[in-house]
């Protein structure tokens, strides 16, 4: 009988060192509240919607936004709500970040400019984008926060001919608090 090529031998090796444990994200449990104790970040996802993604904060805020959760709309398939957390973005240059950071590729232009505005107590700014859709127009919601450290954005994505989508999202965002 033929012996095993030392080759087929060390690659068997490997391949069995390799099935230990692996790391793997989390499952993922829908909350009745969102909660990022790094941020001091709570509240309560839009009722009814999907939760399509969450990740923790990174040890070091990155220059680029970091997605901590997205949430999606059962009924509407484009409406989602992101939140995203950056290294602090001075308030003067809020919109040239979010041109500089697209999510995805699509070109958005500001619909209504940038407004002061304040949630729960809390100082914001608020701006909202539009873009052409195969359905209508797109608008995106921009809600940023400035906390000690970083920037944190709410990006809310619905159909402009879907009003109802803001409605349920305005709730949730008006349950925004910071520890």
């Amino acid at each position: 009988m033929p012996r095993p090529a030392p080759v087929l031998l060390a690659a068997l090796a490997l391949l069995a060192a390799g099935c230990g444990d692996r790391p793997s994200a989390p499952e993922l449990v829908r909350e009745d509240q969102f909660r990022q104790p790094d941020v001091g970040l709570r509240f309560t996802p839009p009722a009814g919607w999907i939760l399509r993604s969450k990740a923790a904060l990174p040890s070091e805020i990155q220059p680029r936004p970091v997605m901590l959760v997205c949430y999606m709309s059962a009924d509407v398939h484009l409406a989602q709500l992101n939140v995203e957390v950056a290294r602090t973005v001075p308030d003067a240059d809020i919109e040239k970040f979010l041109a500089d950071n697209p999510i995805g590729d699509d070109r958005w232009r500001v619909k209504e400019p940038r407004a002061a505005t304040t949630v729960n107590g809390t100082p914001a700014v608020r701006l909202v984008l539009a873009r052409p859709g195969s359905k209508g127009e797109v608008v995106r919601e921009v809600l940023v926060f400035q906390r000690p450290g970083w920037t944190v954005f709410f990006f809310n994505s619905y159909r402009a001919a879907d009003p109802s989508t803001r409605g349920v999202v305005q709730k949730s965002m008006d349950s925004i608090t910071w520890d």
